[in-house]
């Protein structure tokens, strides 16, 4: 059913929206402000280019593997 797997698709965050939800639960728990912007500023930087866009349950610890090296070629 193609309206079934569209609404499926949907409900399934990319790491994108699932890192930034996990920083609004963790970031009260952080007593240094800069802890919490910097834990958010780095993915931004290194990691969502690659991967931000990926449905969670697809990214692959080679897609991981892949941003490490392009922030370390940075």
């Amino acid at each position: 059913d193609p309206l079934a797997e569209r609404r499926r698709e949907k409900s399934r965050p990319t790491f994108a929206e699932a890192a930034r939800k996990t920083h609004a639960e963790l970031a009260p728990t952080w007593k240094n402000q800069k802890d919490r912007d910097a834990f958010l500023a780095t993915l931004e930087t290194y990691v969502f280019p690659t991967v931000g866009d990926t449905l969670l349950p697809d990214v692959t610890s080679a897609d991981l593997r892949r941003a490490i090296l392009a922030a370390r070629a940075k």
